[in-house]
């Protein structure tokens, strides 16, 4: 059972889409691709990397929830994933993966350092002292 964290850029995004009842969606399903994996045993986050990033964004991996993109860290070997960025209602020719643009917001939140381990939505509403994470 792997962990998933956030980090504030992406806190702001969830919150953004509690407006439209996605945010409990999609920390749920993170929470559960998360908790799906292992050590030894990957998950539906274990994807390969995105083609054609810079070296910067080598690491990077995109998941698709619903209409929205999900960019993320981590391996199962690690057990630990974190999520970058969330690109909310994809629309085509608007921040595609392969504008430099994006690309530079991308790389500026992987500085971004965790602030919150994902549990199961009704366990974490929100930010509180004890979600904190030291990096």
């Amino acid at each position: 059972m792997c962990s998933i964290t956030v980090n504030s850029i992406v806190e702001q995004q969830l919150i953004n889409l509690e407006r439209s009842n996605n945010r409990e969606l999609i920390e749920k399903k993170l929470y559960r691709f998360a908790t799906e994996a292992s050590p030894s045993t990957p998950g539906a986050l274990d994807i390969p990397g995105m083609y054609g990033m810079p070296s910067k964004l080598q690491k990077i991996r995109k998941k698709r929830i619903g209409r929205h993109r999900i960019f993320y860290t981590g391996h199962h070997t690690q057990c630990r994933y974190h999520v970058v960025f969330i690109k909310e209602f994809k629309k085509t020719g608007v921040n595609d993966e392969n504008d430099s643009r994006f690309q530079r917001i991308l790389i500026g939140a992987l500085i971004d350092q965790p602030i919150r381990q994902l549990l199961t939505p009704d366990n974490s509403p929100g930010l509180s002292e004890s979600d904190s994470i030291n990096p």
